[in-house]
C-alpha cells in the first residue's frame, strides 16, 4: 500500500503509523460487523469480509 502511493517504504515510522491506523479502522469495522475476525496465526491477526462469510457458509 505504501509502495503503490509512491510513499518512502522504508520509513519505519511511516509504516508503524500506517498499521496502527489500519488496525484502528478495521477494529471499527468489525463493531459494525462489517467484517468478522477469525482469530490469531502466529502474531498475524486474521480477517474476513462479512459478506463473503455468509455466502460462503
Amino acid at each position: 500500500m505504501i509502495a503503490a502511493k509512491g510513499l518512502d517504504t522504508k520509513d519505519r515510522y511511516l509504516r508503524k503509523a500506517i498499521t496502527y491506523k489500519l488496525i484502528q479502522i478495521m477494529r471499527a469495522w468489525h463493531k459494525v460487523r462489517k467484517i468478522e475476525r477469525l482469530g490469531k496465526v502466529g502474531t498475524a491477526l486474521v480477517w474476513r469480509l462479512v459478506s463473503l462469510a455468509s455466502t460462503l457458509k
